[in-house]
């Protein structure tokens, strides 16, 4: 017969709490500095982000034009990719990085269809999400992996189908962000942020995937923030960091 540990029942249960919005389960925190992956190309126009904002922060006029954001009602948001270190795979099964990669994707578009019209072609009015997660520890990056979008209804059960106990990521997750007009390929946002396992849990968990959820539902609710904001709306809500 099969043993379950105690670890492996308590991150479970700790996991499931977090997913159903049971409690406060901030297993994440922003790190003081991030590496870049490659995928952005040019970063040299990335300023650091403001209180609240990604590490890296890079805003075209045509983003911090009120009346011009508000004009794009429609969203397009490409397949979540993960970026590794090719020596490092074996240390991350095919289903963890694509239950990573969905799981991300489902929770963009669960927050973005609050506000936006989700697509899937470019067309007028229509902004374009390409996000990149990695690990921000590591020197040389690949594409790995595209995810199979998932609906999303399945967000809080797809968050139990990883098949490892343990994530690849070593205690950190880094994402990279460009928002482009779906039309004319112009970037109007490209940001990079990382994020760290929180001092607030116990060690056997700072790299569990609890960490990489918590990271990713952050990311979500912020995005969506930073286009209310660039709207100029009034009730934008801010994630608890």
């Amino acid at each position: 017969m099969k043993t379950i540990t105690r670890s492996r029942i308590s991150t479970g249960l700790i996991i499931i709490v977090c997913a159903l919005g049971l409690t406060a389960c901030a297993a994440s925190r922003q790190a003081r500095n991030v590496e870049f992956s490659g995928f952005l190309a040019d970063y040299s126009n990335l300023m650091p982000g403001m209180t609240g904002e990604a590490n890296r922060v890079y805003r075209s006029a045509a983003a911090k034009n009120k009346t011009a954001f508000s004009s794009y009602r429609n969203i397009l948001i490409d397949p979540v990719t993960i970026y590794r270190d090719p020596k490092d795979k074996d240390k991350m099964a095919r289903k963890d990085l694509d239950s990573v990669a969905n799981n991300f994707h489902a929770m963009l578009a669960d927050n973005l269809k609050k506000d936006y019209r989700i697509v899937g072609k470019a067309g007028p009015g229509t902004l374009r999400l390409t996000v990149v997660i990695t690990n921000a520890e590591k020197d040389v990056a690949v594409l790995d992996a595209a995810s199979t979008i998932l609906p999303t209804t399945l967000v809080a059960s797809s968050l139990l189908s990883y098949a490892a106990d343990h994530p690849g990521f070593s205690g950190d997750i880094t994402m990279e962000t460009r928002v482009t007009d779906a039309v004319s390929d112009d970037i109007l946002i490209a940001s990079v942020d990382r994020r760290l396992g929180s001092k607030n849990i116990s060690a056997d968990l700072f790299d569990d995937w609890q960490t990489v959820n918590d990271a990713i539902a952050f990311w979500s609710k912020r995005q969506r923030y930073e286009f209310c904001t660039l709207r100029g709306a009034k009730d934008c809500v801010a994630p608890d960091s």
